[in-house]
Parts: structure tokens; C-alpha cells; sequence
């Protein structure tokens, strides 16, 4: 390079600013009149703090030869447009002297031609940038991929999609990964790769955020006992925002979970309980009632309850309670909860205190009694045992929940000018309760359980005795069903359904006088709008008004007000150094809310050349609840800035339009992961067909095992009636889990819902073997199992549940993209958790539905790759389709006798179905009550079946019906 800067030096030894001639002065023609020309000794040598174009030249190629000749690194979009803009301006300039080659000396143009040759072979190169970085990805796969297939072992290797997406290493790098691609396996190899490769790279400049505490565990694991990699910080964004926050404002409180909650139930409560809203109150509650009360349905009552009892592992009044192997705390919160609801008192649970404080933050005590019927205010605290409290990282602070540090809460000082008189604490002592060390004891064992439950309920009833609170009695049976039922239905689900209210409205960045204008347009502009959602909105947003001045950002937040003060802080400048990393990795990309992605959008923004490396797929986004927008991770550039270089021209218009060259630029490496080791061939391609028929989506190309047999389809006889008339759905379930060729631990069952349809969900617990996995299909997101049943894929209750939250929907508008593309934002989100649920299946796929009421995922199942299996022929089939009624042999036993008009029949391996008896003899009808009541079997010869529509006048299907008349024979 040093020569040939001398050469072209040597080219200008005399003046070059004008035309040499060997001519006699007195000979040379006139010159042309003076141009605007350039100085080329300028030019080419530069001057005045002009950097000349030889200079540039010489940098140009040794930046080229640091990636052709050394393969330095991956060419990213902004160090090549750098280069090709540097190259643009030198040619520019070099222009004047190539095409005016008569008013320039010899020497200078032919500068001028060698510098432009040799500045047009960098431009060149980055022109060919793509394939330039083929071939560093090659030569990485030659000096990286033997180590890295060593850590499958069994001879298995990565495939060139997942080396694509571990090597390639563009500031902004995308990998779409479809469902069982090896998507966290890519994460943890792509974080071994940049700590190997790069020696300037150490694993504390690594930031890793997964969507999960559960994935900040595994990611932690495969990095250590995988790569033997620790130093990198893994977190959830959550905790990343938390730890900035807290970090700028040390007096800062975060309160979450069933904290929160209660903040916002105490909001509630005293709303509720105003003058100002007594009229909106009474007339939300009136319309709540009646959509969603029903006490006298008793299988709907124990069904809550028994989902508020310890079969789900939560407290009776339905606060979360978590458990880990020493499940001391956890325990002795479900006792204290059930001593008081047993005992008919109210209370919230996790108060956080703003009177108090401990070395650690803001005090939250366990329980508070509400109303109790005194002006006492009385709180609970169970402070765990020094064994427990050992190992347990939760407890932050080694004096915050000892019994004394309590005690002293409610004791007059001097030093503070908190009045306790009117508040008591009850202090429960573990260590004076359990007597044995906690870490000593048998925690699986059922008696030890039931023996430290009864000592804590002990010991909380003594204690309320020296209040002025007075316990009421008992309740048991029926009585506490019905009292879990009401608190669960009539409060505990309203504030839930608030707080569900307030995060829509946050998650969109509303504010409270946003939020009300959003609201009073939706309810101007909706067509229908059901009783009580005006005057809920009304309650919900004076609600968000109060919690919005309560939690400020500044003095107390939350996890979503910490991600929005991390943003914003980071956007400021005003972050510190420790909590910013050159390289950035995200997991689950496609969970993210606006905000979230706005945190990562600035911290990209932080430190120059960083490497933004987001794992996702948009086809699995299914946390719209939460505010996850799959639109962001689709149009993952824009929204991060890929391509938005401060100093340097529009990428996509020097790479596409003015250069052909590059007309396949993208402003980010994106790679996409399609070989699906998890799945067979038949569920990935049926999946791959329903998901298609979303329009809001990235492009893929999934591909199975070619192992598999068909999906099997079961078309059930009627089951259209919510929570009651599921029997033939749970014996089918009954059936297939028997009947599998995998045992009961390698099942598992993916329902839609959970808590809207207890009664099913307990009577599958009830009726399958323990091993079998009962979930719902977002709790079975990261998991897989060899057999998967897939139940109700059916109009009603079941995949998809279309109906919207009337009191939630006038803050739950769709990004604007849906609106644009005229997609249904709530079936696209829908179709994703299907597609979730059926990519969980290694083996076998059985999907349940109902005959006459299919969803429209089974319609867009492709036959091909399924096994349908109907009560009814295709002959049949067609002959209902076109008189409504076919006749044929029916064969079973009657399940129950309803009423002189409706009964069922348990039709012989179809399920229970419709027996319509409305034209039925009274012969007929009271042998059918003779076979109701001894459970005989029947042929029903001649019988009629149709298709019926069904009593609800908003259902767009048609039941599948039996009809009984005189033309029937009935042969038992």
C-alpha cells in the first residue's frame, strides 16, 4: 500500500494544476476560457485538513484486504455502507479530472485513472458483499463446526440454517425460527461462537434476555454445563429494567404480583364504595352478575372451587402462592388463607405497606383483613424458619422477615411519625411452629403437611383471639363452596379484570386521558355494546387515574413502569456504563410488547458496532394478552433501526435502488431456522397449512421428520353445550390415552382454557391416569410429548375462542396493521395457539371435534395429511347436506332423560349425541324412560338424523340430532 501511495505522489512533482508541454510558451494555443476546476494536487494529496484522495484510497484497500485477504470479521450493512460512501465521495472527486482530461497535465489523469481503478475495486467488493460473507460463513463452519457438532453427540450435526444463524453477525441479526428448529440451542451455540471467535470479547460484555424466569434457568444451565460459559448476565427483561431502575432511583419501590393486584384491589374497593360511582357500580355489577354469576349451577361452583383448593396448588381465595422443595412459606400461607375464608373474613393478600419499611424496600405484609367490623386494622406475617430461610435467595435481606424486625412495625417510636395505635400485627413464628428444622423434614409426605397446617392454623386462631376481630363460624361443604365462589366471581375476578383493563391501556402507552378518549370513540363507534360495559369503562379508568398517580415511576412502580423508565432513561443517556453491553441477545423476540422492544431498540442505540442478535417466531406469538406484538418481530428492522446510521446515507436506497448490484440487501442479517426435529412430516405440514391462512406473518418453509402417521380427526356426536354436555369429549380422551401406544407420562392434553371451563378441566384430572400432562396450550408453549389430544377444536368452548372480553375490549384495540391488512387480529392470535398446540406433538396427533360444529382450524387441516373419523358416512353426509335428514340403524345405550322432549344417546363409539323427542310417540317415550333409568342398550331402526340449529341465536353452526318419530323402532 505504501508504494503505490508513493507512486501516485510521485506522479505530481511539479505544479498540477495545470496542463505540461515541452512547447515554447510563445507556441502553445490559447487555453480555454478559466473553469470551475479542481486543484488535483489537492485532490489527489489533500491539504488544509482535506484528506486527499490517494490517502483515502490506501485506507480503503486496507480495510478490503482485513475481511477479503484476513476474513477479519462478518461485513456488516453499516461497515460496508461506510466504505462504499467513503468510495462514492473519492470517485466523485476524482470525476472532474477524469473527464476533463485536456485541462489536466499527463500525470494527473493518469492519477486520477489508477486511483479510480483500485477505489472502483473496493466498491466492487462491497457490491459483492454477500458473497463475501458466504464465504466467511463457510470459513467459520471450517473452524467452528466440528467443536460445536461435538456437543450433540450421537453423531448429529448442526444443519446450514443453525450455522448460518450462530455465525452471521451484522449489528442487527434476526433468526425466524420455526417450531422444534433448535431454536435455544442455536441461542446458547451462537453466545459459545462470539466468546471463541472474538479474543476482544469477554462473556460480561454479553447480555442475554429470555422471556422467562424458567429460560434465564436453562440458558444459565446450557451455558455452564454445555460450554462451561459463566459471567454472562442472563436475564428477563423484566429483571434488567429492574435492576436500571433501582440503580438510578435507590428509593424506588417495585411492587408486583399479588402485591400489585392488591394495590389495585384496594383502588377498586374504595371506588366502588364512593358516593361518585355508587350508580355505575350497581349497574356494572348488575350486568356482571348476570354474564358471569351463576350460583345455583353446582357443578360450576365446585369447580372453581376445587380450583382455588389445593389440586392446582393455590390458596382458597385464589392468590398464587409459590412452592419450591422446602415449601414452608407456601403452606403456611394456604393455611392462614383458608383459616379465613373458612372463618367467613375478608382480606387482601401481599400488602405492601407504605408506612413501613424494611432494609430492603417497601414491607409487604402477607395478610391484611378487610372490613372486619372494627376500627382495628389487623395484619398476618408468617416469617419462615431459619432453615428455610438459609438457602432461600428470595428473602433479600437477612433481618427484613425475622419476627422481632416485624414486631417492631407495630410498636410506637419516636423516630417516625407513623401513629400505630389503630393496626395490629400477628407475628407467626416459624421456627416456634415447626420445632423440627425445616431442611429436616419429609416435605412429600402428606401427614407432615397436614400436621404443619393444622399447627399454623393453631396458632393464627389463638392469635386472633387478643383482637377485636371476631371470627365467624366455620364454614364447611357447600356453604365454604359457595363463599370461595362468590369472593372468586363477584371480586376477585372483577380486579383482575381491572388490572387486565389498566395493562392494555399501558401496554399501548395510553395514558389515563388517552385511554378515556380511546374508550369514549370505541363506545361511540361500536355497534352493540353490551349492558354495563359504559359504566365498567367509567370505574376502570377512574381506577387507572388512581393507580396511574399512585405508581409513578419515580417512587413506586412496577415491572411494565420499570421497562418504560429503562427506556426512557437509556434514550436519555443517563444509564450507567455497567448496564451496557455491545452485544445484545434476545430470546422468544416475538413475546414482546411496544415498550419492551423500544428497550432493546435503545440499548442497540448505546455503544457503537453493537450486535443485536433477536431469536422468535411471530408463527408462535401468543401473549397478545400481555401485549406481545408478532408485527414488531415481522418487521423486526424498521422497528429497531437496523439501517439507520447517523452520518451515513438511506441504506435501502443505495443498496436497492440506485445499485442493482444489491438489489437482495435487507437492513439485517436474517436467517431462518425450518427443519423441524421435533414433529413428523404430517404435523408440521398440516400446521404449516393452517397458519398459512394468517395474513399478518413472516415467510417459512417448515419441514419434518419423514416419519408420521395421519393426524387423526374425531368428529364427536353433539358436545356443544359448555361445561355440562362434554361426556363424550372426556370419554373419547379416556379412550385415546388408554388405547396409546405411548404410556400416560408421554400424553399430554392441550386444552383452550383452563379456568372458563373448570368442570372439564377437573373431570379429565378426575378420570386420566396422574402421569398424564393436562395444560393449556399456552402453558405447553417450549414443551413437546410424544401423544398430544388436542380437545374441543369446536365452535363452542373450545379452539378458537373468538368471543371478546366485552369489558376489556374498548383498551384492546389491534395494532394498526391488522385494520390495514383487514385481518381479525383475535382469530390470527388464535390460530398461533392452535398451531402452538399441535407443534407440541412428537408422535401422535389426535384433534377432537364436534360433528356440525367444526372449527375452522379442522376445515383448514389439510385431508391429505389427516384421518377423519365422523359418526356419519360421506354418503351420509352428503344426504343430509341436501335433504336434511338421512335414515340408518342407531345403536347404543340412553345416557339421561332430560325432560318428555330432550334426552341423550351414548352412540356407539361416536359419542354422546341429541335424542329429539318431540315427535315421538308416548309409547316411545316411555321406553325410552325405561332405558334412561336401567342403562339398557337400544337399536333405534329407521332413525332419523339432522342437523339442527342450535337455541342460541348467535351460533353460526348446526347440532348433529337424532330424531325419534312414529317411522322409529326402538329394539332393545
Amino acid at each position: 500500500m505504501a508504494g503505490m501511495f508513493d507512486f501516485v505522489r510521485g506522479l505530481f512533482s511539479s505544479s498540477a494544476g495545470r496542463a505540461e508541454s515541452d512547447e515554447p510558451p510563445s507556441e502553445r494555443p490559447e487555453p480555454d476560457p478559466p473553469r470551475d476546476l479542481p486543484d488535483t494536487d489537492v485532490v489527489i494529496k489533500g491539504g488544509d485538513g482535506d484528506e486527499g484522495v490517494a490517502a483515502t484510497r490506501d485506507e480503503l484497500r486496507e480495510w478490503q484486504s482485513g475481511y477479503a485477504d484476513d476474513y477479519r470479521d462478518y461485513l456488516t450493512v453499516e461497515d460496508a455502507l461506510e466504505a462504499y460512501q467513503r468510495a462514492e465521495t473519492a470517485l466523485d472527486r476524482l470525476a472532474p479530472i477524469r473527464e476533463n482530461p485536456g485541462q489536466f497535465s499527463s500525470n494527473a489523469v493518469e492519477a486520477a485513472e489508477t486511483l479510480h481503478e483500485d477505489i472502483q475495486r473496493v466498491r466492487e467488493f462491497v457490491e459483492h458483499r454477500d458473497s463475501y460473507n458466504e464465504a466467511w460463513l463457510d470459513a467459520m463452519k471450517a473452524k467452528h463446526g466440528d467443536e460445536l457438532n461435538s456437543y450433540f453427540g450421537d453423531g448429529l450435526t448442526h444443519t446450514d440454517q443453525q450455522f448460518r444463524a450462530i455465525f452471521s453477525n451484522d449489528n442487527f441479526n434476526r433468526v425466524n425460527a420455526a417450531a422444534g428448529t433448535g431454536k435455544t440451542t442455536t441461542f446458547g451455540r451462537r453466545v459459545n461462537f462470539v466468546l471463541s471467535e472474538y479474543d476482544d470479547v469477554s462473556a460480561s460484555d454479553l447480555l442475554a434476555i429470555t422471556f422467562t424466569r424458567n429460560g434465564v434457568s436453562e440458558m444459565e444451565s446450557e451455558l455452564a454445563e454445555t460450554f462451561d460459559i459463566t459471567g454472562v448476565e442472563v436475564s428477563t427483561i423484566n429483571a434488567y429494567c429492574k435492576s436500571v431502575a433501582e440503580a438510578q432511583y435507590p428509593d424506588i419501590e417495585l411492587v408486583v404480583g399479588e402485591a400489585k393486584t392488591t394495590e389495585i384491589a384496594a383502588i377498586w374497593r374504595a371506588i366502588c364504595t364512593s358516593e361518585q360511582y355508587s350508580d355505575a357500580h350497581d349497574a356494572f355489577l348488575s350486568a356482571w352478575k348476570d354474564a358471569q354469576y351463576d350460583p345455583n349451577d353446582y357443578d360450576v361452583v365446585r369447580g372453581v372451587y376445587e380450583e382455588l383448593t389445593e389440586k392446582s396448588g393455590v390458596t382458597v381465595g385464589d392468590e398464587s402462592v409459590p412452592m419450591d422443595s422446602i415449601p414452608e412459606e407456601g403452606l403456611a400461607h394456604e393455611a392462614i388463607a383458608r383459616f379465613l375464608v373458612e372463618h367467613d373474613l375478608d382480606y387482601d393478600y401481599q400488602v405492601h405497606l407504605d408506612w413501613a419499611h424494611s432494609a430492603s424496600g417497601g414491607f409487604v405484609m402477607d395478610f391484611r383483613l378487610v372490613d372486619a367490623g372494627t376500627d382495628e386494622t389487623v395484619y398476618i406475617e408468617y416469617c419462615a424458619s431459619e432453615a428455610t430461610r438459609a438457602d432461600r435467595p428470595a428473602y433479600r435481606n437477612s433481618n427484613s422477615e425475622r419476627p422481632e424486625t416485624v414486631e417492631r412495625l407495630f410498636e410506637p417510636n419516636e423516630h417516625l411519625d407513623t401513629d400505630t395505635s389503630d393496626r395490629t400485627g400477628i407475628v407467626l413464628d416459624g421456627d416456634a411452629i415447626l420445632g423440627t428444622p425445616s431442611d429436616e423434614l419429609d416435605w412429600d409426605d402428606q401427614r407432615t403437611r397436614e400436621r404443619f397446617r393444622g399447627a399454623v392454623r393453631e396458632r393464627l386462631a389463638a392469635a386472633i383471639e387478643g383482637t377485636t376481630v371476631t371470627p365467624g363460624t366455620r364454614l364447611r361443604g357447600d356453604d365454604l363452596a359457595d363463599r370461595v365462589y362468590d369472593h372468586k366471581v363477584l371480586f376477585r375476578d372483577v380486579v383482575e379484570t381491572v388490572e387486565t383493563f389498566i395493562t392494555q391501556a399501558r401496554v399501548r402507552e395510553w395514558d389515563p386521558e388517552r385511554a378515556a378518549s380511546e374508550v369514549r370513540e370505541y363506545l361511540d363507534q361500536a355497534e352493540d355494546v353490551d349492558d354495563g360495559v359504559p359504566a365498567f369503562c367509567r370505574l376502570a379508568l377512574a381506577a387507572y387515574k388512581r393507580f396511574d398517580a399512585v405508581f409513578d415511576n419515580r417512587t413506586k412502580t412496577d415491572f411494565h413502569g420499570s421497562v418504560v423508565l429503562t427506556r426512557d432513561l437509556l434514550d436519555a443517556g443517563e444509564v450507567d456504563d455497567e448496564f451496557l453491553y455491545p452485544y445484545v441477545f434476545v430470546d422468544e423476540m416475538q413475546d414482546l410488547n411496544q415498550v419492551q422492544f423500544g428497550v432493546v431498540r435503545a440499548l442497540a442505540d448505546q455503544i457503537d458496532d453493537v450486535r443485536v442478535f433477536g431469536v422468535g417466531d411471530d408463527w408462535q406469538s401468543i401473549f397478545g394478552f400481555q401485549g406481545a406484538r408478532p408485527d414488531l418481530f415481522i418487521d423486526y428492522g424498521d422497528v429497531l433501526g437496523a439501517g439507520d446510521y447517523e452520518g451515513l446515507p438511506d441504506p435501502v436506497s443505495v443498496f436497492t435502488d440506485d445499485n442493482p448490484m444489491l438489489s437482495s440487501y435487507d437492513a439485517f442479517a436474517d436467517t431462518r431456522l425450518e427443519d423441524n426435529f421435533r414433529c413428523p412430516n404430517t404435523v408440521v405440514d398440516a400446521s404449516n397449512c393452517v397458519i398459512r391462512n394468517n395474513e399478518i406473518r413472516t415467510e417459512k418453509d417448515p419441514d419434518g421428520s419423514p416419519e408420521g402417521t395421519p393426524i387423526d380427526v374425531h368428529h364427536l356426536g353433539c358436545d356443544t353445550y359448555e361445561y355440562k354436555r362434554n361426556v363424550s369429549m372426556r370419554r373419547k380422551i379416556e379412550s385415546l390415552v388408554s388405547e396409546s401406544p405411548h404410556p400416560p407420562r408421554d400424553v399430554q392434553v392441550l386444552l383452550r382454557q383452563q379456568d372458563g371451563d373448570p368442570e372439564f378441566y377437573y373431570s379429565l384430572v378426575d378420570a386420566l391416569p396422574d402421569a398424564v400432562d393436562i395444560r393449556t396450550a399456552h402453558d405447553a408453549k417450549g414443551s413437546e410429548a410424544k401423544h398430544v389430544i388436542v380437545p374441543k377444536v369446536s365452535e363452542v368452548g373450545g379452539y378458537p375462542s373468538t368471543k371478546a372480553d366485552r369489558w376489556v375490549e374498548p383498551v384492546k384495540q389491534p395494532p394498526d396493521v391488522y385494520e390495514a391488512e383487514a385481518a381479525s387480529y383475535k382469530l390470527e392470535e388464535e390460530r398461533r395457539l392452535f398451531y402452538v398446540a399441535v407443534t407440541r406433538a412428537v408422535d401422535r396427533l389426535d384433534v377432537l371435534t364436534v360433528q356440525g360444529a367444526e372449527s375452522v382450524f379442522v376445515e383448514e387441516l389439510p385431508d391429505h395429511r389427516c384421518e377423519h373419523h365422523r359418526p356419519l358416512s360421506d354418503a351420509e353426509l352428503d344426504e343430509i347436506e341436501t335433504d336434511y335428514e338421512c335414515r340408518r340403524p342407531v345403536s347404543g345405550s340412553v345416557d339421561a332423560k332430560f325432560n318428555d322432549n330432550f334426552a341423550t344417546l351414548d352412540w356407539d363409539g361416536r359419542g354422546l349425541i341429541d335424542l329429539n323427542l318431540y315427535d315421538a310417540t308416548a309409547e316411545q317415550t316411555r321406553r325410552l324412560d325405561e332405558l334412561a333409568a336401567s342403562g339398557g342398550r337400544v337399536t333405534l331402526a329407521n332413525c332419523g338424523i339432522q342437523y339442527r340449529d342450535p337455541q342460541d341465536d348467535d351460533a353460526d353452526y348446526q347440532r348433529l340430532q337424532l330424531q325419534v318419530d312414529e317411522d322409529v323402532t326402538i329394539e332393545s
